[in-house]
């Protein structure tokens, strides 16, 4: 049978048409493998980048927390700190190495137990040059990377860190998803084409139609997981959602999704230690701001505290005790937060913070009204104040709290700011309580520092500072057996500054040991001149602050002082605040041995004023106690009982008493009655100059002591009838 031309052209014309479409199907393919390989380079360049990113930036972020943590640590040669701070880098296994050099590249520490290599130069030049001109240095490697920062105090390089960050575990994870994405896709492609040619034997169409599903099947998972990949340099690690497929390219995403798991669980350890303080556990500083900011919604509140009296813990007990006293407190905090219904929410719109070596800041939202956060207020005084048995040891400390109402348009550094001026004002008035901002406080507090210039300055000078006497004298027969001396300050602007308070504010100022040295030199010097009026137990007692006692070595200079002045110890007596003993007992008793072994009494000032332990008034063998003015001030019959039991004390321990502040001749009278030895009051004779005290002592030493006391009484009495 022979084949006609119609029937050739028309075989003839199917065979071009098929043979073009194979042609076609074959460029097709072609172009598709080549389209699969260019995707597979650029998962392949996007996933070594994404990784190679996250680790980079992962490292910048806790190089500039590490410098932060270790700033004060390293500046006060805190190697306890820098040692837990080291041991939490290494409880993980995102650093290879770190090593923390000093500004002189020696090594402070090596990131081992056992620190060999401390004081020893660090090798790496290049590193230690960077760091001493404040410059970082990062390296990224195939196999690591390599960052240092400075660390740095007002600009000032004082050390430089050097952390090492394996990406073995990175590369293996991208060399394997690579792999896996390489075969997946050959074996999808030899599969799709040998499909592809047997749908082309049975239909060109079916072949073309099969042909357009594969590729829509294929490059489109690729593309989404290629835009997906790209995401995760910012940070989004959210699996791909696709249906359920079982093929090559529905395993291939499923083992993507399993890598977003673990980069988001990498990614949170690293923030826990970005956001977290290493020690408490507790949101840090960084975090409260970036939680504030993010949720701040109307109205809130800002609670700002520290501890009183940690500082006395941290310098007898070492920073070790001090740190399990933080946790101890941090652990207060959060049981106290949660015993208000209103704090149960698993929120973080109410938190705790800890912000600084002792100072924690807690927020809540508007949902507490004011009643509600001054009972949180209280919930943490109380539980904070309860004792810290630590190592045998068992410990005190207290806690004052400054409260700021915030508003959606406060920011919440001005809000920290605010209620750590109230902490200021809540200190200032006793401690141990809490205290609302306003804006009368800022105010005072710029009065407060200006009024702290001033005394600073004045002292070069010795400007504006004086003394003043008030006599003790004897009820027996009127004779004036010393005089307490009185430190005086007055200026144009801030007027005369109580004796009290005067020497409070030049102890925070640590200017008091100067002051009380100048005191010395200049008694000395009037004692010179009036030493032929007065007796050979006559006296001058000085006033101490409570920090000039729990630190006892700053005496020291006075004492050294004195020893070199022909005079007899015991012309001086020290009077020790009755706040002193609310510290260290032991540091209290070495102050007073110090101060005994060079000859001078030590009296206890204003007993009675507060809960005073009269046994540990014996056991450091006190020369005598002073009985508190506020007990004659306010006479009562409660009062006098008390006042009676106090000179009945000190007379069976065998020490001295003095009555302060005695303003009637009933007072008088009562405590002759009583046995009282000695007082002093206005009711005998106000503070008065040098000039009018050598008077009176002239007078004393020429004739009857009453009389020249009449008079002076007499004169007192004009003087009140003037004002």
């Amino acid at each position: 049978m022979r084949i006609g031309w119609a029937t050739k052209n028309v075989i003839l014309t199917a065979t071009i048409i098929t043979l073009s479409m194979a042609a076609l199907l074959i460029v097709h393919l072609n172009r598709l493998a080549k389209d699969a390989e260019l995707s597979v380079q650029a998962i392949q360049l996007t996933i070594d980048d994404s990784y190679r990113d996250i680790v980079q930036n992962n490292g910048e972020l806790l190089s500039g927390y590490l410098e932060k943590e270790l700033t004060d640590s390293i500046y006060l040669l805190d190697y306890e700190h820098i040692n837990l701070v080291v041991e939490h880098l290494r409880s993980s296994d995102i650093i290879d190495e770190a090593i923390i050099f000093d500004r002189n590249g020696v090594i402070i520490h090596d990131g081992t137990d056992e620190n060999i290599n401390m004081g020893r130069s660090f090798a790496n030049a290049v590193v230690v040059e960077r760091a001493l001109h404040g410059q970082t240095y990062q390296y990224l490697g195939k196999n690591d990377f390599n960052i240092s920062y400075p660390i740095q105090i007002d600009g000032s390089v004082i050390a430089g860190i050097f952390m090492s960050m394996p990406l073995s575990n990175v590369n293996q994870i991208a060399a394997s998803v690579n792999h896996k994405i390489v075969n997946q896709l050959e074996e999808s492609r030899a599969t799709h084409t040998r499909q592809s040619i047997i749908y082309f034997i049975v239909t060109v169409l079916f072949s073309s139609i099969c042909v357009f599903i594969l590729s829509r099947k294929l490059i489109s998972p690729i593309y989404h997981l290629t835009r997906h990949i790209g995401s995760m340099r910012e940070g989004e690690y959210k699996p791909l959602k696709i249906k359920k497929v079982d093929d090559e390219v529905g395993l291939m995403i499923n083992k993507f999704n399993g890598l977003c798991y673990q980069l988001k669980r990498h990614d949170q350890k690293l923030s826990e230690i970005a956001y977290y303080d290493a020690l408490t556990f507790l949101p840090n500083r960084r975090m409260l701001k970036k939680t504030v900011n993010s949720s701040a919604n109307g109205q809130y509140y800002v609670l700002f505290m520290d501890l009183d009296g940690f500082k006395s813990i941290n310098d007898n007990y070492g920073h070790q005790i001090g740190d399990e006293v933080l946790k101890v407190v941090a652990s207060r905090i959060r049981a106290s937060l949660r015993l208000s219904d209103r704090l149960l929410s698993p929120t973080a719109k109410n938190m705790a913070a800890r912000v600084g070596g002792d100072e924690f800041v807690i927020y809540l939202d508007d949902s507490m009204s004011e009643c509600d956060v001054e009972s949180v207020a209280n919930r943490l005084i109380a539980a904070i104040k309860q004792p810290i048995a630590i190592e045998d040891n068992e410990l005190y400390v207290n806690t004052s709290i400054g409260i700021f109402h915030g508003l959606e348009t406060t920011e919440i550094e001005q809000s920290i700011k605010n209620a750590d001026i109230a902490l200021y004002e809540a200190k200032r008035r006793g401690k141990g309580r809490f205290i609302h901002f306003d804006n009368e406080m800022e105010k005072g507090l710029h009065e407060r520092y200006r009024l702290e210039n001033k005394l600073q300055s004045s002292l070069k000078t010795l400007t504006g500072y004086y003394l003043e006497f008030q006599p003790q004298f004897k009820l027996a027969d009127y004779e004036m057996a010393g005089v307490e001396v009185l430190l005086r300050w007055h200026d144009d602007e801030f007027g005369e500054i109580d004796s009290a308070e005067l020497v409070k504010i030049c102890e925070e100022l640590n200017i008091l040991n100067e002051l009380t040295r100048w005191q010395v030199s200049e008694l000395i010097k009037f004692y010179d001149g009036v030493r032929d009026y007065v007796s050979d137990s006559f006296y001058f007692s000085i006033n101490m602050g409570t920090k000039q006692v729990i630190e006892h070595p700053r005496i020291d200079r006075t004492l050294r002082y004195l020893n070199t002045q022909a005079i007899r110890p015991s012309l001086f007596r020290v009077e020790i605040p009755e706040a002193s003993f609310v510290h260290d007992a032991d540091d209290v008793k070495a102050a007073i041995n110090t101060l005994k072994q060079n000859g001078i009494d030590v009296w206890l000032d204003n007993v009675g004023a507060s809960q005073t332990s009269l046994k540990l008034v014996s056991e450091l063998k006190l020369s005598g106690f002073k009985i508190d003015r506020s007990f004659f001030t306010q006479p009562s019959q409660e009062n006098e009982l008390i006042v009676s039991a106090l000179i009945s004390i000190a007379s069976k321990l065998g020490i001295g008493v003095i009555a302060n502040g005695v303003e009637s001749e009933e007072s008088e009278a009562f405590l002759k009655s009583e046995g009282c030895l000695v007082a002093q009051g206005h009711y005998f004779a106000k503070p008065m100059s040098k000039s009018h005290l050598e008077h009176l002592l002239k007078c004393f030493s020429a004739k009857d002591h009453q009389a020249c006391l009449e008079v002076e009484k007499h004169r007192t009495q004009n003087v009140k009838s003037a004002m």
